[in-house]
């Protein structure tokens, strides 16, 4: 996708009666979807304790939601292949895009470094 740049421009009254004018300049573009889901009565009141909790609508919340449960998915995910030998660290940071380091120290913490051998560490730095 070639580099995009997107201004906005937004004027409003400005104190002592002149024109304030604020220029957002952005420079990429995040392409998004309407999803519309069924959730169970004990799911939408515990969104709305959620709410409450963060002083956020429900859009914001459920957005929040959505990209940490698939952030921890994605790391869930490298992190039972690292362990399964199907993938390198470096591979499984991809996956999960977090650094080599991040991957590496939570791969320790899990228990998934147990088959991690020095011709992994070779490939890794080849790779990377």
């Amino acid at each position: 996708m070639p580099e995009a740049l997107l201004v906005v421009a937004r004027q409003d009254a400005g104190t002592f009666g002149g024109l304030n004018t604020f220029i957002y300049i952005c420079n990429h573009i995040v392409h998004v979807k309407i999803v519309t889901v069924r959730i169970a009565d004990e799911d939408a009141r515990a969104l709305e304790a959620i709410e409450k909790e963060e002083q956020t609508d429900r859009a914001a919340a459920l957005r929040k939601m959505i990209s940490e449960g698939v952030r921890q998915w994605r790391e869930a995910r490298a992190l039972k292949l690292l362990r399964d030998g199907r993938v390198t660290i470096r591979t499984a940071a991809r996956m999960a895009r977090l650094s080599y380091v991040q991957v590496f120290d939570l791969a320790a913490k899990e228990g998934a470094l147990t088959g991690y051998t020095l011709e992994d560490l070779r490939r890794d730095l080849r790779e990377g």
